[in-house]
C-alpha cells in the first residue's frame, strides 16, 4: 500500500526530458546511417534503406523536438522498420539478394508512401494536446499494488505453466488465447506502474523488495522461453517507470541488460534447436538451460576468433532474422504480372477473427490471412500451414490486396489509430483507462509480423478483459487537463 501520493496526477516528458531525447536521437541518427552507408552492399541498395530509415526515423524526431505531444507510440512503431525493412537492405540476406537492385527500389517507395501518409495522419491528431474537462477511468488507489503484484505472480506462473507443457490440461484453448493475448499487456503495465510508483519512493519497503523479486524472477523465467525480447521488454518498462517516478535515467540497468541480451544472442539459436526440439522445459532443467546458453554464446565468440581469415559460413545475422522486405518484394514482383492484386481477400474474413470465440466454436485460425497469403503466393499448401507458418507483415497483406493504393489506406488507417489513441492519452495518469490501452496497443506496434486481422483480433480480446477490469476494479474522476483531478 502507499501512502501520500496522487495516483490521479497527470504524467508526461518534460522539455527537459525532452532535450534529452533529442540528443539521444541526433546520436542515433549518426550510428544508423553509418550502419547502413558503412557495409559492401550496392549504391541503390544503400539509397533505399537510407530512405526507409530517414522516414521511420522522421516521427520520433517530430516526438524528440516537441512538434508532437502525447505518449510515442506511432514512432515506436515506425521504428520497428529499422529492422524489418532497412538494415536487410544493405545485409547478405540470400532472401534479399535474389532480387535485382530496382525491385528492392520498388520495394522502399512503398515504405515510404506507407510512412508519409501515415505520418502527415497521425501529426494531424497530436500537434496540440486537448483542453477542457473529461471523465476518465483510473485504479482504486488501494487497489493499485496488490492488483499488479498479484499480475506480476500470475504472470510467473503462466510463463511457467507454458514452458513446462501442464498449461495445455489446466486452461481451456478459449481461455488460453485471451489471456495469451492481454496477461503480457497487464504485466508490462503493471511494471510500469510499480516501477513508477518505485522511483517516486511511494512503496512501503516490503511492496518494494517484493516488486524487485518478482520482476527479476519474471525476467528470469521469460529467459527459460529462449525469447530474449521479452525480457528486454520487461526491463525497458521497469526502467521507464522508474524513470517518470524518479526523474532519473537508470542507465547503468539499461546498459548491463544491452550487454547481456548481446552476449546470449550470440548463442540463442544453437540453445533454440537443442531446448525446443524436446518440448517442455522442467525446472530441474533451468539451470543447465543458462549454462549450456552461456556456453554456447561463449562458443560463437571463440569461433568468431578462430574463423579471421579463413572461409567459413555466415551464421545468420539478427538483420536477416528479422527482414520482411524480401515478403514485399514478391509482392510487388508478382503481383499485377503473375497474379491479380487480391482485393480485400485477406481483409473480408476480420469479423470472423474479432468475434471471440466463445461465440463462434468454429472459429478460424487467427493466422488465416497469413496462410491465404502464403498459399496465394505459391510458399506453402494448405497442409503447410498447419505446422508452419511464414511471415508476412501489416504493409506486405497491404500492397498484397491493393498495391500502393493499399499502402497509402494502410498509413491512414494506423496514423489516424495512433493519433487518436495517443490523444486520448494526453496528460492522463499513468492509472487510466485510456493509459492502459494505449499500452496495449504500443505492445502490438513492436509486433511486426501481424496481418491486419490479427491485429485487430488481438486488439479486441485484450479490450474486452480490460473492459471488465475497468467496470470492477476503477472509479470515474472529472479530468481537467493541466489542474487538479477531483473524483466525481
Amino acid at each position: 500500500m502507499t501512502s501520500g501520493f496522487n495516483f490521479e496526477s497527470p504524467i508526461g516528458f518534460s522539455k527537459h526530458q525532452k532535450r534529452w531525447f533529442l540528443r539521444a536521437f541526433w546520436i542515433a541518427l549518426m550510428l544508423v546511417t553509418l550502419k547502413i552507408i558503412t557495409p559492401d552492399a550496392p549504391f541503390l541498395s544503400k539509397i533505399s534503406a537510407l530512405l526507409i530509415a530517414g522516414m521511420a526515423l522522421l516521427p520520433a524526431y517530430l516526438w524528440c523536438a516537441d512538434r508532437a505531444k502525447g505518449l510515442p507510440i506511432f514512432p515506436i512503431m515506425t521504428l520497428t522498420y529499422l529492422g524489418t525493412h532497412a538494415f536487410p537492405l544493405v545485409s547478405k540476406n540470400p532472401n534479399i539478394l535474389k532480387y535485382p537492385e530496382s525491385l528492392r527500389f520498388d520495394a522502399a517507395l512503398a515504405v515510404v508512401i506507407f510512412m508519409v501518409v501515415g505520418t502527415i495522419t497521425w501529426l494531424a491528431f497530436v500537434r496540440r494536446e486537448p483542453q477542457g474537462i473529461s471523465k476518465i477511468k483510473v485504479f482504486k488507489p488501494n487497489q493499485i499494488t496488490p492488483f499488479f503484484l498479484q499480475i506480476i505472480v500470475f504472470s510467473i506462473t503462466f510463463d511457467f505453466l507454458q514452458n513446462t507443457g501442464y498449461i495445455w490440461s489446466i486452461i481451456p484453448s478459449s481461455i488460453y488465447t485471451i489471456l495469451k493475448t492481454a496477461l503480457p499487456s497487464l504485466t508490462n503495465l503493471g511494471l510500469m506502474i510499480l516501477g513508477y510508483q518505485l522511483g517516486a519512493k511511494r512503496l512501503i519497503i516490503r511492496d518494494s523488495r517484493l516488486f524487485i523479486l518478482l520482476a527479476i524472477i519474471l525476467v528470469f523465467q521469460s529467459g527459460v522461453g529462449l525469447y530474449l525480447n521479452v525480457a528486454g521488454v520487461y526491463v525497458v518498462l521497469t526502467s521507464l517507470g522508474w524513470m517518470l517516478g524518479s526523474k532519473k535515467l537508470p542507465w547503468r540497468l539499461l546498459l548491463i541488460t544491452f550487454i547481456m541480451i548481446s552476449f546470449l544472442n550470440l548463442g540463442k539459436g544453437e540453445t533454440r534447436a537443442n531446448y525446443w526440439n524436446q518440448g517442455s522445459i522442467q525446472p530441474s532443467q533451468y539451470t543447465t538451460l543458462y549454462i549450456t546458453w552461456i556456453n554456447n554464446s561463449w562458443q560463437q565468440i571463440n569461433t568468431s576468433k578462430d574463423s579471421i581469415g579463413k572461409h567459413k559460413s555466415k551464421p545468420e545475422s539478427l538483420d536477416d532474422r528479422s527482414s520482411i522486405i524480401h515478403m514485399l518484394m514478391k509482392a510487388i514482383s508478382e503481383t499485377g504480372t503473375i497474379r491479380e492484386y487480391m482485393q480485400g481477400k485477406t481483409y473480408v474474413i476480420i469479423p470472423q477473427l474479432v468475434t471471440p470465440r466463445i461465440f463462434n466454436s468454429n472459429k478460424i485460425r487467427g493466422s488465416e490471412a497469413t496462410n491465404i497469403l502464403s498459399i496465394y503466393y505459391g510458399l506453402q499448401t494448405y497442409k503447410d500451414t498447419l505446422s508452419t507458418e511464414i511471415s508476412w507483415g501489416l504493409l506486405q497483406e497491404a500492397y498484397a490486396n491493393f498495391g500502393r493504393v493499399g499502402c497509402a489506406g494502410l498509413g491512414i488507417f494506423l496514423g489516424s489509430l495512433y493519433g487518436w489513441i495517443t490523444r486520448l492519452t494526453m496528460n492522463v495518469p499513468i492509472t487510466s483507462y485510456r493509459f492502459l490501452v494505449s499500452l496495449i496497443l504500443l505492445m502490438l506496434s513492436l509486433k511486426t509480423e501481424l496481418t491486419l486481422g490479427s491485429f485487430l483480433s488481438v486488439l479486441s480480446q485484450s479490450t474486452m478483459l480490460l473492459l471488465v477490469i475497468r467496470s470492477l476494479l476503477m472509479k470515474a474522476i472529472t479530468y481537467y487537463p493541466f489542474q487538479r483531478h477531483t473524483p466525481s
